[in-house]
């Protein structure tokens, strides 16, 4: 059986939160909208319920979370739902990251087409962001600043809250926004400074569900954050985003959720000790792996072998162990990745990479197999 080494782009629903969902779409699969029957009121219950337990998390008021179909959408609603509040008060600019996934980036496109100004902060060689240079940056006309929490490619994870913190040193009127899509429920971060305002999730990342996620909000001075929607149709979620309720997806998210949160320490410590293993098992190759281990996903594996071309690389290994190339969402393209050559890679040295990401029952075993297989190749 092939071993599947690509979790950055998806998780697998565990057996208990599978289980636990299926009474929501059976037995209890009231419509959380209706206020006329008691089968609608324990729909609500359980949203309600669910926020809370998620919303804990970000140390956040539950009102505060907004259900989307995940960290994609959650994404756009940050980024395009302050549009109209920073035209109201006369700022145009955004402060973001070169290596953002691309549900950052083309929001952000979206937003220069309509006049906004955007400065996108290059990494250092490691592939991390600097404070200072996203400090450099911010003027009297910034509005928003977006950094990812850890990057889906290499792992490298952003010291967001030390970022976030100066921005908010220099002004309080900024608006700051995360895509944690990668992170929430599985790695430590300190929620408690409130310098994050804004963080994308999204559940399937987490052993949940695909198709749900959230925004999670922090209040302003009291207030909830001027976020206007992008659809409209209903009441929901504050009429931010309309749409009948996935009660079932909710529940599924928020089980998966709080399971993940209390597992974190072992997942990460599970992970490591397995990337211990999969860098050990690699040397006798000559190979190169993109950002410091110390500073990334204790799942994630970011590494090039020799010359050999990662398309090549993939179909070898592919009765053995499924891998990518990258961001799930680019990986279809042979375009060499935007995050690597950002890294200061050429396009030839970035079309080597592949990334190997795995979950904490992944086998100790495959490593030395996938090492031997390489071998073939040299």
């Amino acid at each position: 059986m092939k071993e599947y080494l690509d979790f950055n782009a998806t998780s697998p629903v565990s057996e208990e939160t599978a289980k636990y969902m299926l009474q929501y779409l059976t037995e209890d699969f009231g419509n959380a909208g209706s206020r006329t029957h008691q089968t609608g009121s324990d729909a609500k219950k359980v949203v309600i319920e669910s926020r809370e337990s998620i919303s804990k998390i970000f140390d956040a008021d539950f009102s505060e979370l907004i259900f989307t179909s995940g960290a994609t959408e959650s994404n756009n609603l940050a980024i395009l739902g302050l549009k109209k509040h920073a035209l109201e008060n006369g700022k145009n600019h955004i402060i973001t990251s070169e290596i953002e996934h691309k549900a950052v980036l083309d929001p952000l496109k979206e937003m220069e087409s309509q006049g906004f100004k955007v400065s996108y902060i290059k990494p250092n060689k490691d592939g991390a962001i600097e404070t200072s240079d996203v400090m450099k940056a911010v003027s009297e006309k910034t509005f928003l600043v977006s950094i990812m929490h850890a990057n889906n490619e290499t792992g490298v994870i952003n010291n967001i809250n030390e970022i976030f913190s100066k921005v908010k040193d220099q002004d309080m009127s900024i608006f700051t926004h995360s895509d944690m899509a990668q992170t929430f429920a599985k790695t430590n971060l300190d929620f408690a400074s409130k310098n994050i305002d804004m963080a994308s999730i999204s559940a399937h990342k987490f052993f949940g569900p695909k198709g749900i996620g959230g925004l999670l909000t922090r209040k302003n001075d009291g207030r909830s954050l001027p976020l206007s929607p992008l659809m409209y149709g209903g009441g929901q979620e504050k009429g931010i985003r309309p749409g009948t309720l996935p009660v079932h997806l909710i529940a599924g998210m928020a089980h998966a959720c709080e399971k993940s949160y209390i597992e974190s320490e072992k997942w990460q410590n599970e992970c490591k000790e397995i990337k211990s293993i999969a860098i050990d098992s690699f040397k006798n190759l000559d190979f190169k792996i993109y950002g410091k281990e110390q500073n990334t996903l204790p799942n994630t594996l970011s590494i090039s072998f020799n010359d050999i071309h990662a398309e090549a690389l993939i179909i070898c290994l592919k009765d053995l162990a499924e891998i990518s190339t990258g961001s799930a969402c680019t990986s279809a393209s042979y375009t060499p990745s935007h995050v690597l050559t950002s890294m200061g890679l050429s396009e030839n040295e970035a079309t080597r990479v592949v990334r190997f990401s795995w979950g904490p029952k992944t086998s100790k075993k495959i490593w030395e197999k996938i090492a031997n297989k390489i071998e073939t190749l040299i």
